[in-house]
């Protein structure tokens, strides 16, 4: 994740041209920590929360962030906290847009529409009246094959969904000498222009647009 195919450094640099540092800012799906890690390198003072529903992971954030983050384990679409933030953000770990020649189209993964509507409902709820979800803008997902340092070559594959018309497959791997040393298959559903401006309308978002460097859609809460 950190060799160098995600670009954390410029994802924070957008963010931080975007938010002010007096902002309180959740990262919703905040996985390792590294978006978060890279915020504090441009700005110790930022007031940073993490969210996530898998411990292993925010186990890991925990060790990179220390008490610098404050990291708490949820599940989106039951989600309730009292804390309220001026900034949400998404960099794929709950949801993305994917560019798709000009056109976008929103992937997540939870896999009905009613539990995005909820997820979405529980991000709204958790920002001030105005506040801001920033949601990152991915490439078309396609089959790839990489080479990472340490002789290790990371591949992914695309495969259309058994389960859900609606939804792609992905599987992940790390192989070395054509040994696997790990890999992951994922499942995204895949909403269309139309439903996804419906959907977020439902869920109490306004469409603001992109940020200049088209990393971000950004919304607001109305």
């Amino acid at each position: 994740m950190a060799s160098g195919y995600y670009k954390y450094d410029k994802i924070a640099q957008v963010i931080a041209a975007l938010v002010p540092t007096n902002q309180k800012i959740i990262e919703i799906g905040v996985g390792t920590g590294l978006v978060l890690e890279k915020l504090l390198e441009i700005n110790p003072q930022y007031d940073l929360t993490g969210m996530d529903h898998t411990k292993a992971m925010l186990d890991i954030a925990e060790k990179r962030l220390g008490d610098r983050v404050k990291l708490f384990e949820a599940d989106i679409i039951s989600m309730s906290i009292p804390e309220r933030f001026d900034v949400a953000i998404s960099n794929g770990g709950l949801c993305a847009f994917v560019d798709v020649g000009g056109e976008y189209d929103f992937y997540t993964h939870l896999i009905d529409y009613e539990s995005n509507l909820q997820a979405l409902k529980n991000i709204a709820n958790c920002l001030n009246q105005g506040g801001l979800f920033l949601i990152n803008i991915q490439s078309v997902h396609n089959n790839y094959e990489t080479s990472l340092p340490g002789e290790i070559v990371y591949s992914q594959e695309i495969f259309e969904s058994t389960k859900n018309q609606d939804c792609i497959e992905k599987a992940f791997y790390f192989k070395k000498d054509e040994r696997i040393y790990a890999q992951q298959r994922l499942t995204y559903r895949i909403v269309r222009q139309e439903a996804i401006d419906e959907l977020f309308k439902l869920a109490g978002f306004k469409l603001q647009g992109k940020d200049e460097t088209k990393q971000f859609f950004i919304y607001s809460k109305k």
